[in-house]
């Protein structure tokens, strides 16, 4: 009986070792991050968090942190104006800004390739799709680090419609890793 228990035993520490050791590793980096701070060692605080960032960020499926409606394209990361209405005349130009994170990274040489697809469409209110593109737009960047802040300009000029609300709906591609991420924009084409 008590071989069987401790066979048991070894197969389930067996099972769940790897995972362990990996959170160990994303445990560890925050315990240096926290004795560096204390010791008042801030350069080794930042370093060891951003181990910390990067062994989550490779758990962590693809995600948008930020997709909104902006007055005109952004010149940066976090370096935009909030269009303070959804309302657009026929024809007019959309200004999309998005934060994509978790995305996938390809090593080559002293470099980092990543980047995006986005498809979209346009239904009404009610979802009757009226139209749309996939590989609408397309996104690559090579850089000689991960980096973690990345943002998207989106510029779309919908034409045709009739006045009235309408949705817009955007689905981003990690081209790297294997996440899509789907949001949903409301807007509204005023009448002539």
């Amino acid at each position: 009986m008590r071989v069987r228990l401790l066979l048991a035993g070894l197969i389930g520490l067996a099972l769940v070792a790897p995972t362990t050791a990996r959170a160990d590793q994303f445990t560890d980096a925050l315990k240096r991050a926290e004795t560096s701070y204390a010791a008042g060692k801030y350069d080794q605080t930042l370093n060891a968090m951003f181990d910390a960032l990067y062994r989550a960020w490779d758990k962590s499926p693809f995600l948008l942190t930020s997709m909104l409606l902006v007055q005109e394209p952004a010149k940066g990361y976090g370096l935009y104006e909030p269009r303070s209405s959804n309302a657009y005349k026929p024809g007019e130009k959309m200004y999309i800004y998005a934060e994509p994170a978790a995305y996938g990274f390809k090593r080559s040489g002293d470099r980092y390739e990543f980047g995006f697809s986005v498809d979209f469409s346009v239904a009404t209110e009610e979802g009757k799709i009226l139209g749309g593109q996939k590989d609408f737009g397309s996104f690559s960047f090579n850089s000689r680090v991960a980096n973690t802040e990345t943002m998207l300009n989106v510029t779309l000029t919908i034409s045709g419609l009739d006045p009235g609300r309408y949705v817009l709906e955007l689905t981003i591609h990690d081209k790297i890793g294997s996440g899509a991420v789907t949001r949903t924009l409301p807007f509204t084409i005023a009448g002539g």
